[in-house]
């Protein structure tokens, strides 16, 4: 369509994603002496919308909008069904134990980018993107208080249970800028040649919950995202004529 007399289009889209897991673990167990066998399922389902939009300011000149949500599933090890259970031997009133967690979920992320790209020259552009991720349920490992069988009499006791949890939310949000330029008005042999270049500059946060010696949660303290780096670059040569890049 139009709008204020110049070309506006996009998509519109919702995807449904399911998946599910029957898993079998497998540890060996000092107790009976042997490998022992743990089975464990983890499933889920969710809609993801997104939504795109490009507005053509001039001939050259081109912004986008996208609202998108996506998902992230836990991994494989994370979801270890084996409890390992420590008894209490000094007198403390709780013993401990720790494990994976079956149940979870995947860390989910609702996402807003806004994006103004100049187009030059023939395959040529410069770009400047600011982007926002809203991050639920990245995975932390937790306490809680939990009851299980004592393994040696079989009675039912309090333990303080560390494994991985949903936990923890968060938020990215930065620029990223861009350049894909091809040399013009060289010699025949360079023609083709050109080169791509981004570097990206972000801000994070992510919300680690504390917890007492008892299992209780206190309170949260706030961080960095683990493994996200503030500011990035790459460059990469490139060539691309006729039929060959």
């Amino acid at each position: 369509t139009e709008f204020l007399g110049r070309p506006l289009d996009g998509d519109i889209g919702l995807r449904y994603t399911y998946a599910s897991a029957d898993m079998e673990f497998y540890q060996w167990d000092n107790e009976v002496g042997d490998i022992v066998q743990s089975e464990g399922n983890n499933s889920s389902a969710k809609f993801l919308p997104n939504l795109t939009l490009r507005y053509h300011l001039t001939d050259d000149l081109i912004t986008r909008f996208a609202y998108t949500q996506t998902l992230r599933r836990p991994e494989f090890g994370q979801l270890n069904s084996f409890i390992n259970l420590n008894p209490d031997t000094t007198n403390v009133g709780y013993g401990n134990a720790n494990g994976g967690n079956q149940d979870l979920r995947p860390v989910e992320s609702t996402n807003y980018d806004l994006s103004l790209e100049y187009y030059f020259g023939e395959g040529s552009s410069a770009y400047a993107t600011y982007f926002y991720r809203d991050i639920e349920g990245f995975v932390f490992d937790s306490l809680r208080q939990a009851q299980f069988p004592n393994p040696e009499t079989g009675e039912m006791e309090d333990y303080i249970l560390s494994q991985p949890g949903n936990t923890s939310n968060g938020t990215l949000d930065g620029i990223e800028v861009g350049l894909v330029y091809f040399l013009e008005n060289v010699p025949q042999w360079l023609d083709g040649f050109g080169v791509q270049a981004s570097g990206t500059f972000l801000d994070s946060e992510q919300d680690i919950p504390i917890f007492s010696d008892d299992g209780e949660l206190t309170g949260y303290t706030t961080r960095s995202v683990f493994g996200v780096s503030d500011t990035s670059y790459s460059g990469v040569l490139i060539y691309e004529k006729e039929d060959f890049s």
